[in-house]
């Protein structure tokens, strides 16, 4: 099939494209730990659509400390309260995930950079 392509699919150029995937691992955690570093050491669960009092919601991130008790991302709140029962239900002042916005671009620049000097090495 060499030099053929699917219909409504161009040809590949002759420089070959590269995707890099940066999978930022507990991430939503870590911004809640350098908002609050008693939190290190201890395990961090960060939810979506979750309202107190609520089986509504899905932990968006969990940490290695939280993980440990079977806690896993997209599982509903309501399961991860009870599998870690000293979880405190604290609201989190940060409201939306604009909050995280600055520092993700910030280390994304970061990183970005570093990756296309390594491309362009290559």
């Amino acid at each position: 099939m060499s030099g053929k392509t699917l219909p409504g699919i161009s040809a590949p150029s002759e420089t070959p494209s590269v995707i890099c995937h940066v999978d930022m691992d507990c991430f939503y955690a870590s911004c809640e730990r350098l908002q609050e570093p008693s939190l290190k050491n201890k395990p961090v669960i960060v939810g979506m659509g979750y309202e107190r009092g609520t089986s509504d919601g899905a932990v968006a991130t969990a940490s290695y400390e939280a993980r440990n008790f079977g806690i896993e991302s997209a599982q509903p709140i309501s399961q991860a309260l009870q599998l870690l029962p000293s979880a405190d239900e604290t609201d989190s002042v940060h409201g939306d995930v604009g909050y995280y916005r600055p520092v993700r671009l910030n280390v994304y620049e970061s990183i970005a950079a570093e990756v296309k000097d390594i491309l362009h090495d290559c």
